[in-house]
């Protein structure tokens, strides 16, 4: 990118549009002086400012970075190529996710894990071909074109991330096929999910880990999905994947895994709150009531299970006395406030700290009797999935909707 014709073209197009330099940086929200430097060459616009630039000349960002405009036919060209390669990208991506599916058929209907892996390696082979090739035929057309470059590497990276978490997930049952030594030994189908699940997760935290690495390099947003990713969004993914590989390495700790998602998530948030200081003393107190109760609720939870029947009277005290009460009164108050507080916040608009804490407790609640409700007349394993799906739907999907409220 030249300044100097960077600059000439914002100054044309400014001019074209009867734009004084004032007007332009009253738009952009930059001092008289910024457009000024850009327009005689002694300076760029901010990479942010770009698309909002672009958008009040009329013109795209890769023909502000070009410094001309780009003529009709190569727009055309580059459109029909940006069509044929999301066609690509996205058919390669089923492709993979039917070679995996049929790795898991073809494993469990036949008990060869082998098998299964001859059917993955196929069709894998077909959609990284495809991939590649459709990726290659766009890479010089996009020389020149920054933010189609970016949105290149973002999608190779995500096809790449998939591909490599679909080969990690079929690593146990390969591994449990080499230590039996029996050609038709496979993994328990409960178990071989749970760990679809973890692998799973930990493809989504590696992809976005790198790109935020990438994002300064790269100057895009990536996937669209992942645009808005926050700190809190962080948390509870990572609480989440923590969570459920604790429960499996630690047989105890799963006999509390489904209601104990929700409870592990609110914690991690309210905790995250507590040290940032983004509550009020008022606020800050509730937080470590509930985080109290929420901690003695686990505590029971164990309790009962490992020690019922147990002889020891300060159990018995703590089981079937003190720790309920103590839960019961909590929960009852912090709901009736929680309810009644989210009521008027919403009514009056008022999506301040105490808004933040009132949905997020009663997100859990809710999430506690659907989870404990299903399982009543469930398998453990779909169990499981009802929990992780209802947990991250609560305190990932719908918190982070509700969250720009405040924001």
């Amino acid at each position: 990118m030249n300044s100097i014709e960077c600059g000439r073209f914002i100054a044309q197009l400014r001019k074209e549009k009867q734009i004084t330099q004032m007007e332009l940086a009253e738009m952009l929200k930059v001092s008289n002086s910024a457009i000024s430097r850009w327009e005689t060459g002694e300076g760029y616009p901010d990479i942010s400012i770009f698309p909002k630039l672009a958008e009040v000349l009329n013109v795209t960002v890769d023909e502000l970075l070009k410094g001309e405009k780009i003529p009709q036919e190569e727009k055309r060209t580059t459109k029909i190529s940006n069509r044929k390669f999301n066609n690509a990208f996205i058919g390669s991506i089923v492709i993979l996710i039917a070679a995996f599916l049929i790795f898991v058929a073809i494993t469990y209907a036949s008990y060869r894990v082998w098998y299964g892996v001859i059917g993955f390696v196929v069709f894998s082979t077909a959609s990284i071909l495809w991939f590649m090739f459709s990726r290659n035929e766009v890479l010089d057309l996009y020389e020149d074109q920054k933010d189609a470059k970016n949105q290149l590497y973002h999608r190779t990276l995500l096809y790449y991330v998939l591909l490599v978490t679909f080969f990690v997930m079929m690593i146990p049952q390969m591994i449990a096929t080499l230590q039996s030594n029996i050609v038709t030994s496979v993994l328990r189908l409960d178990i071989y999910l749970i760990w679809v699940v973890v692998i799973g997760l930990l493809g989504l935290v590696a992809y976005l880990i790198i790109q935020s690495l990438h994002r300064d390099e790269t100057d895009h947003e990536g996937i669209s999905i992942f645009r808005t990713i926050t700190t809190q969004d962080y948390i509870v993914i990572y609480t989440s994947l923590g969570y459920v590989v604790f429960a499996l390495v630690f047989n105890l700790f799963a006999l509390i895994f489904p209601l104990g998602i929700p409870f592990s998530i609110f914690i991690a948030i309210s905790l995250y709150h507590l040290i940032a200081k983004h509550d009020s003393r008022h606020v800050t107190i509730l937080r470590i009531i509930s985080v109290i109760t929420a901690i003695l609720t686990l505590i029971l939870t164990v309790v009962g299970q490992l020690f019922s029947g147990s002889s020891n009277q300060l159990l018995i005290i703590l089981d079937e006395y003190i720790f309920p009460i103590v839960i019961i009164l909590s929960v009852v108050v912090l709901s009736i406030l929680s309810i009644i507080g989210l009521i008027k916040k919403s009514k009056n608009h008022e999506y301040d700290d105490y808004f933040r804490f009132y949905r997020q407790f009663l997100m859990l609640i809710i999430s506690f009797f659907t989870i404990a409700f299903i399982g009543l007349h469930s398998l453990y394993i779909i169990n499981i999935f009802v929990s992780l799906l209802v947990s991250l739907g609560a305190f990932l999907i719908y918190e982070h909707h509700l969250g720009k409220l405040g924001s």
